[in-house]
């Protein structure tokens, strides 16, 4: 890593791998949007039920709470910048909550860059700042720039993608790896195995990680985490109590404060 920023829900990183020699898995969950910006490198995306082609100088916006794989074969040098914000800090006039794929130009790699030239020189407080602006500048550029091309897009197996559809549309179900596979005509093995492979995640930890994020967003709208648990499909609390602390490292009282 070449820096790391961090102000209470605001991010930002400049990661260099130099000799990737196995394949590299990196998936995630958030509540917040992320930007990650491949400066050098190739590989797969996968953010839900689509996957990209990434090379270099291609950016991602990702909007909170969409499951998303990074996968990067061997290669010989992987650079990335991450920035993790939350949607208060979105500018209204570019706002979306679509993901976001483009190819773009040096005009938006340099804002990046001069960041992390300018962490080398700028108090912690100064930074914020600075960070701020560019934040707010690099959104509205990527969301109001036709010129950039999309990255290029990789059909999933088609099971996985009904899979991940199925538990979008059924989250308040009690869903299991039985379930999904008998409604997407599967057996449980192969839907297993494809997901796993697929989404580096087994589709039973899939399924709890969609539930905690929604359970969590309940939480902040202030419903009950009893009738939560009830509404996505929880038999008991202690289940459901045991599933968010397992996700988050807290009980679902600290996040309804």
């Amino acid at each position: 890593m070449y820096n790391a920023l961090s102000f209470k829900r605001l991010f930002f990183s400049h990661h260099v791998t130099e000799h990737v020699s196995v394949d590299s898995f990196s998936s995630h969950q958030h509540s917040d949007y992320e930007i990650l910006l491949i400066i050098n490198g190739e590989g797969v995306f996968v953010v839900e039920n689509e996957a990209y082609n990434y090379k270099n100088n291609t950016i991602f916006l990702v909007p909170p709470t969409k499951y998303h794989v990074l996968q990067v074969p061997p290669q010989h040098r992987y650079e990335r910048f991450v920035i993790n914000f939350p949607q208060e800090l979105f500018p209204e006039c570019a706002r979306t909550d679509q993901c976001l794929h483009k190819i773009v130009d040096d005009k938006i790699v340099n804002l990046f860059y001069k960041l992390d030239e300018y962490a080398d020189s700028f108090s912690h407080e100064q930074m914020h700042v600075l960070l701020l602006s560019a934040l707010s500048e690099i959104l509205i550029l990527l969301t109001h720039d036709s010129d950039h091309k999309n990255a290029e897009k990789v059909k999933l197996p088609s099971v996985v993608k009904q899979a991940v559809d199925f538990i979008g549309n059924n989250i308040e179900k009690p869903l299991s790896l039985e379930y999904v596979a008998e409604h997407v005509f599967v057996s449980k093995s192969y839907l297993s195995h494809i997901f796993s492979k697929t989404m580096n995640v087994s589709i039973a930890r899939y399924i709890r990680i969609k539930k905690m994020y929604a359970a969590r967003n309940f939480l902040q709208q202030k419903y009950p985490a009893t009738y939560i648990s009830q509404l996505l499909g929880y038999e008991n609390y202690s289940t459901f109590l045991r599933c968010y602390r397992a996700e988050f490292g807290k009980t679902p009282s600290c996040d309804a404060e």
